[in-house]
């Protein structure tokens, strides 16, 4: 993929307009290619206050092996080189990247100006704010300018990055979900979602035991069997909290909704004025229930089997953004690359499961540090792969990682979310790969807009 980006700027930094033109390399067939660029052009939209915006895309087919999404589905390339450019920019007027972030940043009442659509609760700016302080951005460019003249420079670099969650206004983006109880009080999910390392299922049954009161324990599910699971749109688009969650949200509180009907009858009470906690079912005067007894009164006494379905559409074209500063020390002899420190803070509404969503990022760190430093798909003149394996093909790998890797979360609520929730599993890759390459930049001194930055690269850049 190459990338074209014009950006006009006042003195102190305000944009004032930005260009971008994207080229994409589908490979022998068109694939998903055409998708991936229109899907650059949305997120194009989604980070800066700038109302003069222009995206154009041009897939291509070529004699290449088939290319195809990854994680952030075209959001990395298009923040890469809109982050990049930033960096350029802010170095031509003088200017420190931070200040001019802060500039140009949209808020929480941002909206797409294509669309007149809100972003949501946006909250990149306090990301930013939060990662410098974490990381001691001041004392790294102190360090940076100390070091500008020696073997060994330090650079700091940052990036702020954007990706959606669903598929609002774009196709129907619909999950259901079935929720049944069991004798004993327990209850079976039935969800289409797929568990893919994300602890998808295990959000969706938090969603059940905060709505009903349940133990974790008490609470199974049954994922991604097309025979027993009814519809869902697909584990993709970012769309497992912010969709599937709030799924799993809605037929809990319909379940409880029934549920409260009948101990209303076995208490006596109300059943607005009923409280679930603990497996129980409590009334105002401390009497109580077993939410098994009520299940064992609905098919004894009502004979009524308690099941649940809710089918729920996603309801808002909400945004989830982040930060991320790294600082790295290059060796201009040998044109290696380490990673020192590293803050990333992502604006996730509310963290359901705040162990998963800091797995999720510290892995799309990883992730992105190998898609600036090391990982690059290489072709001969006649289209061949030249590394075709992982011999060749240069993972970034554990040890490599950041010395001190600082994470931490905005929790300002998202209204349209489940419980305040925004997604977090690709927009946590987003900013990685351009925070990196200009921290990098800024300690050679020169620009590295191609990726990955190998050493290779970097000592040809230094002659």
């Amino acid at each position: 993929m190459k990338i074209k980006l014009r950006m006009g700027l006042d003195s102190d930094g305000t944009i004032l307009g930005e260009d971008m033109k994207v080229f994409c390399n589908a490979g022998a067939y068109a694939s998903g290619t055409s998708n991936i660029v229109w899907a650059m052009c949305g997120k194009f939209f989604k980070v800066h206050r700038c109302k003069n915006i222009r995206f154009t895309g041009y897939p291509a087919v070529t004699n290449t092996p088939v290319g195809g999404p990854m994680r952030g589905f075209g959001s990395p390339q298009t923040f890469f080189a809109q982050q990049r450019l930033m960096q350029r920019a802010a170095t031509a007027l003088g200017l420190d990247l931070y200040d001019m972030q802060v500039k140009n940043l949209t808020l929480p009442d941002g909206i797409d100006y294509r669309f007149d659509l809100p972003h949501g609760n946006a909250h990149p700016l306090d990301c930013l704010k939060r990662a410098s302080e974490l990381i001691g951005y001041e004392q790294c460019l102190a360090e940076q300018r100390a070091s500008a003249n020696e073997r060994y420079r330090i650079g700091v670099g940052l990036a702020v990055g954007a990706h959606g969650n669903g598929m609002f206004g774009i196709r129907t983006d619909i999950t259901a979900m079935v929720l049944k109880m069991n004798d004993d009080g327990s209850c079976v999910l039935f969800s289409g979602s797929h568990e893919m390392g994300n602890a998808s299922i295990t959000m969706q049954k938090q969603m059940v035991s905060e709505v009903l009161g349940l133990p974790m324990d008490m609470i199974s599910a049954v994922s991604a069997d097309t025979e027993l699971t009814p519809y869902q749109l697909g584990d993709y688009s970012s769309r497992g909290a912010f969709v599937s969650g709030r799924a799993a949200m809605e037929v809990s509180l319909d379940m409880r909704g029934k549920l409260a009907s009948l101990a209303a009858e076995q208490l006596g009470a109300s059943a607005d004025s009923l409280v679930f906690s603990g497996g129980r079912v409590v009334s105002p005067d401390g009497t109580g229930v077993s939410i098994g007894e009520v299940v064992q009164f609905a098919r004894h006494k009502k004979f009524t089997e308690l099941i649940s379905e809710h089918t729920t559409a996603s309801p808002a074209a909400v945004i989830s953004y982040g930060a991320h500063i790294a600082k790295v020390r290059v060796d201009t002899v040998t044109g290696s690359v380490e990673l020192l420190d590293y803050a990333a803070v992502h604006d996730v509404g509310r963290a359901i499961n705040p162990l998963s969503v800091r797995g999720q990022i510290e892995g799309a760190i990883q992730m992105g540090a190998g898609y600036a430093l090391s990982e690059g798909v290489f072709l001969d003149e006649s289209g061949k792969v030249k590394n075709a394996s992982l011999k060749t093909y240069r993972m970034f790998r554990a040890p490599e990682m950041p010395k001190r890797l600082i994470i931490d979360l905005v929790e300002e609520i998202e209204p349209a979310g489940p419980y305040g929730a925004k997604s977090i599993g690709e927009c946590s890759v987003v900013p990685a790969a351009a925070a990196i390459a200009n921290a990098v930049s800024n300690a050679i001194g020169r620009d590295c807009n191609d990726l990955p930055v190998t050493p290779e690269r970097i000592l040809e850049k230094l002659k």
